[in-house]
């Protein structure tokens, strides 16, 4: 029961943290499941950006990173899978989820496509 219960901490601390980092840099995004009803959640969005890097042969190339959007999956209905959507308040902007990726903390990070 101890392990049991020192794992209940770790993991209230660390949603604790979550919430936290919500407070500070998350927006309102709107979650909308595949056939499901759209909902309002707190979450932190990343814009896609480029970076270079060399090749080891004298060239330079680019890794493009996609949109992406962390979240409580407490704060979501459901856990998420590839084709939801996430729709970012303050823009406007629709993308669809194509790849989920939970810390296994109760945080997922969420990468999307562009609609």
């Amino acid at each position: 029961r101890k392990e049991s219960s020192a794992a209940s901490d770790v993991y209230k601390r660390q949603d604790q943290v979550n919430q936290a980092i919500n407070g500070a840099f998350g927006e309102e995004l709107v979650y909308q499941p595949v056939g499901g009803t759209p909902k309002p959640v707190p979450g932190v969005f990343t814009d896609a950006y480029k970076t270079a890097f060399q090749d080891g042969q004298g060239g330079v190339g680019w890794v493009t990173t996609a949109p992406s959007a962390g979240i409580r999956l407490a704060d979501l209905p459901r856990a998420p899978t590839k084709d939801d959507r996430i729709t970012r308040k303050k823009t406007g902007e629709t993308f669809l989820v194509f790849e989920q990726q939970p810390d296994g903390m109760g945080w997922v990070h969420l990468k999307l496509k562009k609609l």
